[in-house]
Order: C-alpha cells, then sequence, then structure tokens
C-alpha cells in the first residue's frame, strides 16, 4: 500500500493501494539419502496477478479540513505471471568427503500485461537451466564448493507501446 502526505495547510495527498494474489505449488520425490547415488525429480508452478494499483487522490481542504477519498475509476499495472517447470538432480559422492551434484530446471514463463483491458500484451520464454556444484569437505564443519549455472531473465512488457522486450537472449 503506497500513501503521500503533505503539511496540514490543506495540501493533497496520494492514496495508491496495490492487489497482489500468488499462488504456487510443488512436488518432489527423492532417493533415499543414505546412498552413494542419490536422485530428486520435481514439479513447479507458480501464478502472480497484480490486480492494480488504484491511485486516488485525496484533499484536506475539500470538506472543511476533513480528508476525503476520490477512488479512481480504471485500475492501473495490471499483469499475471505463470511459471511452471520440472527439475531434477543426481549427487554422486566421488569419495567419502566429496560429491558431484549435476542439476536442471526445465521451465515456461508466460507474462500478460494489461490480461483485463482491451489490448493485452503477452510474452511467452522456454529455457534450461543447467547447475553444477562440487562440494568438498576437508575437515568436520567445513564445506568449500564450487558451481556453475546458467540463469534466465524471462523479460519484460513495455507498457507505453505494448511490446515485449527481452532483457538477455
Amino acid at each position: 500500500m503506497y500513501a503521500s502526505a503533505t503539511n496540514d495547510d490543506g495540501k493533497a495527498w496520494v492514496f495508491a493501494p496495490l492487489v497482489l494474489m500468488n499462488r504456487n505449488v510443488e512436488a518432489r520425490f527423492s532417493s533415499p539419502g543414505e546412498q552413494r547415488l542419490r536422485w530428486s525429480l520435481g514439479v513447479n508452478h507458480f501464478s502472480a496477478e497484480e490486480l492494480g494499483s488504484a491511485a486516488g487522490i485525496a484533499s484536506a481542504t475539500a470538506i472543511g479540513g476533513v480528508a476525503a477519498y476520490a477512488p479512481p475509476a480504471v485500475l492501473t499495472g495490471q499483469y499475471r505471471n505463470v511459471n511452471t517447470g520440472g527439475f531434477g538432480t543426481i549427487s554422486y559422492d566421488i569419495l567419502q568427503n566429496l560429491t558431484l551434484d549435476l542439476e536442471g530446471r526445465y521451465q515456461s514463463d508466460s507474462l500478460i500485461s494489461g490480461y483485463k483491458s482491451l489490448t493485452p500484451a503477452t510474452l511467452e520464454d522456454k529455457a534450461f537451466l543447467p547447475r553444477v556444484i562440487l562440494n568438498w569437505h576437508p575437515i568436520e564443519d567445513t564445506t568449500l564448493y564450487g558451481s556453475w549455472s546458467n540463469g534466465k531473465l524471462p523479460g519484460a512488457i513495455n507498457a507505453l507501446d505494448r511490446k515485449s522486450t527481452r532483457l538477455n537472449s
């Protein structure tokens, strides 16, 4: 929620609540943790909706010094983001104190800007994201590790011209 105010000499202030909703579901299946070779598989679904920010104007002088609020006719900033993915890990104990983890995630992103408007804009993106981690335990209570991964920013939609813009490729 956002509010802005000035001093008590009758200047206006802005009140802009932001309505957000999100849902997340995940399922994961793993092998027993005591084995030298271990695995884990899972799926994830995330969705988020911003119903908009409703900036209205309030005035302290409109009704004899009593604050009044005029709500907006249209909500702004509406979007919906949906991310669905599958992931997996294989871990192998090379030595008693040295473990190699190979991980991967495939994900699909969908971003819709202005989805409750007459002219929504959509951006779809799919990616495979690998990761490799090497863990070494030289002494008890000490872990040293190295990792490599590939990440991806799915992109954004320019609200002014309703065109999708990729942040990276």
